[in-house]
């Protein structure tokens, strides 16, 4: 179960940083 909750978390973090990313650098993802 924790697990679950870690994968989960890491997987909103990386959707996060994504979308940080295409904030910063908006022509990189059109």
């Amino acid at each position: 179960m924790f697990v679950d909750a870690y994968q989960m978390y890491a997987l909103v973090r990386a959707n996060g940083e994504e979308r940080t990313r295409q904030s910063i650098n908006p022509s990189v993802h059109p």
